[in-house]
């Protein structure tokens, strides 16, 4: 019996032992982690760029700036041939205009060779008269003879022809949305008109407004206008396609790579 006795006593040592052990070891560990995590700085440093690194950030500050300083280039020279081909293009359609003077607002905007228009295309007055390329006028006069009238005389008798284009902005030197900053609106390059309003001979007027869940006739007529009009023009900014496009329809004719349009 006084061995079995001995024998829990040895065993009890052993066992306070190994508990003593184990709890110096918690300690040291748990002592050495504040100073572990003051050597890990919370964000690791960046390293200095190296020579080949600043060239490449050279190489894209100059391509940002080029970018910059062709968007502000904005007074693009028009091809002469271009040009008078597109005078009677637009004679031949009854439109009535005078040509203006280069038009260069402190080289940011312009047009080289501006047109005033007064009569869209024969028999449709463009009110108030408008200064524009001549590119946009024409494509203006062949979007209405070519599916505006067509489309009043299936929606409002075969009688009703188009009489005016109310127009809200055409050339104008200012940035898109008439924002303090961004690009330049291409009313700066004189290749955008925006339509407030379209009269006819019976006396209806379309105001360009909201009309994308219109389910009468009115709705019907100026979604298939606006629709028609990205045939001829590269940009279509439907009324209500976005915040600054409520109360008219803005048409231009910018170019971009592959052909792209963007309607709205």
């Amino acid at each position: 019996m006084f061995e079995a006795f001995e024998f829990y006593v040895w065993q009890k040592d052993i066992a306070l032992g190994l508990q003593k052990t184990f709890m110096t070891a918690l300690a040291l560990i748990t002592m050495s982690l504040p100073v572990f995590a003051q050597e890990v700085p919370a964000e690791p440093p960046v390293p200095a760029k190296r020579p080949a690194d600043l060239a490449e950030t050279a190489r894209e500050e100059k391509a940002e700036a080029k970018v910059q300083q062709e968007d502000a280039a904005s007074l693009q020279t028009e091809d002469d041939v271009a040009f008078q081909q597109c005078i009677s293009s637009l004679k031949a359609l009854g439109a009535e205009f005078r040509s203006l003077e280069t038009i260069n607002d402190a080289g940011v905007c312009g047009i080289d060779k501006p047109i005033e228009v007064s009569v869209a295309l024969e028999g449709v007055d463009l009110e108030p008269d408008a200064t524009m390329r001549c590119e946009t006028a024409l494509l203006l006069a062949r979007w209405a003879r070519g599916y505006v009238d067509p489309s009043a005389k299936v929606a409002m008798g075969t009688d009703v022809r188009l009489t005016e284009i109310r127009q809200a902005s055409a050339y104008v030197c200012r940035n898109r949305n008439n924002r303090s900053g961004g690009k330049i609106s291409e009313h700066a390059r004189g290749n955008a008109i925006d339509i407030r309003s379209l009269t006819f001979s019976n006396g209806q007027s379309v105001d360009m407004v909201p009309r994308k869940k219109a389910s009468n006739i009115t709705g019907a007529f100026q979604r298939t206008i606006s629709a028609s009009a990205c045939l001829y023009f590269t940009t279509v900014l439907s009324p209500g396609s976005d915040a600054t496009h409520q109360d008219h329809m803005h048409l231009d004719v910018i170019k971009r790579g592959g052909g792209y349009r963007y309607c709205r």
